[in-house]
This record gives structure tokens, C-alpha cells and sequence, in this order.
């Protein structure tokens, strides 16, 4: 014992136990992270697609309850080396890329057909199926020569008022306004969701672990 130095107990430790412990721990984490990441990653993105769904009508008037239905989640994969989950429109609802971004609506052949205030929508929202250009170009009433101008001009039709109606202006774009800020509304759910899933899914990995 050095001078001046009052050695009361020396505390001896065998830390090879520790040691195997530590590595154990290690190879539990390797195995059971992958599957922590992609389950929380699939809990928040299924999080994040009804946030968004619940949202819509705030950002614009939802007249079809199936465009809320557009929005899915594609899971996470624990096999991916980068397990990876998504929040996406289904492709059959491709206008509402627009409704992310802005642009312009362009037909494919023709014109754009921009209903007025006077075609009647079902209860669901649809616009009925005789109030379709195509069945209103075939009315007896339509004044044909109004379509070459921009317009669908029909008359007699019971619900518009009498005489003339203008049913639909035909543009070759329409401008669609950037209104829906689906990406801050995905990313606000990851932020104040991901690292609790995160840990109750880390948790149940490795109290379920073999």
C-alpha cells in the first residue's frame, strides 16, 4: 500500500461474464432490429395515411368518399436492408397528384371539360351519369355549334333553367392550384409517432425473442 493511502477493500471482478453478455445482447439487437424498424415504420405510415384521410375535406371539398380511400400505405419489409414504408395515392386517383403539387389538367384528346354550377351531383357527390358530356352531346337540345366555341350548351333539360344552359366550358388546361400539403402532414405523424412505435416495437422484439 502506497504512503498516505488507506486501502480499505480492493473490489475484484470477473468480467468475462459481462463480456458474453454484452455480445449476446448485441447479436439479440442484430437480430430483432430489423424487424423493430419495419414494424414501427408500418405503424406510422398506417398512422400517417389516416391523419391524412381525416385531413382531406380541410384542404378541399371531398364529393366521393372513395377519394379518401386513394390514400394507402405500402408496409415495411424487415428483409429490405433498408426497410422502407410509404404513404401514396393509388394510381387510379392520379388527379390528385395535382392536388400536391399545382399544375395544369390537360385532356389527353380534346378539351377539358369544367362542369358549371348547374350539373347536378348525386348525394355521394358523382356527377350523374346523364350529365356527362358525352350522354348531354347527345340530347336533341344540344346547340352543336356552341361545342366548337367551348361550351356544351344544352336546353330542356329539367333540373337547369329554362331555355340555353351552359353545363360545361371545354378548356384545353385547366390550372389546379398546389393545396394539399400531403408531404408536411406525412412528415408532422413520422416526427411525433416514429420514435414511440420505434420503442414498443423494439421492446416486443425482444420479449418475444427465442
Amino acid at each position: 500500500m502506497a504512503e498516505g493511502t488507506h486501502e480499505l477493500a480492493a473490489i475484484h471482478v470477473d468480467t468475462r461474464g459481462l463480456v458474453k453478455f454484452a455480445r449476446e445482447l448485441e447479436a439479440l439487437a442484430d437480430r430483432q432490429l430489423p424487424f423493430a424498424l419495419a414494424a414501427s415504420l408500418t405503424d406510422t405510415a398506417r398512422q400517417a395515411r389516416d391523419e391524412v384521410r381525416s385531413r382531406m375535406p380541410k384542404h378541399f371539398k371531398v364529393r366521393n368518399e372513395s377519394v379518401r380511400n386513394a390514400v394507402q400505405f405500402m408496409p415495411a419489409d424487415k428483409r429490405d436492408p433498408e426497410p422502407t414504408a410509404l404513404v401514396h395515392t393509388q394510381p387510379w386517383a392520379g388527379f390528385l397528384t395535382l392536388q400536391v403539387t399545382g399544375g395544369t389538367k390537360r385532356a389527353h384528346l380534346g378539351r377539358v371539360a369544367v362542369p358549371t354550377r348547374i350539373v347536378r351531383r348525386s348525394a355521394r357527390g358523382r356527377i350523374l351519369k346523364s350529365l356527362k358530356p358525352r350522354p348531354l352531346r347527345l340530347r336533341r337540345g344540344l346547340e352543336a355549334g356552341k361545342v366548337a366555341e367551348g361550351v356544351i350548351v344544352v336546353r330542356g333539360v329539367r333540373m337547369a333553367p329554362p331555355g340555353l344552359s351552359i353545363f360545361y366550358h371545354l378548356v384545353r388546361g385547366a390550372r389546379i392550384k398546389a393545396r394539399w400539403p400531403l408531404e408536411a402532414e406525412v412528415r408532422a405523424v413520422v416526427v411525433a409517432r416514429f420514435p414511440g412505435n420505434f420503442t414498443t416495437r423494439l421492446e416486443q422484439a425482444i420479449r418475444t425473442a427465442r
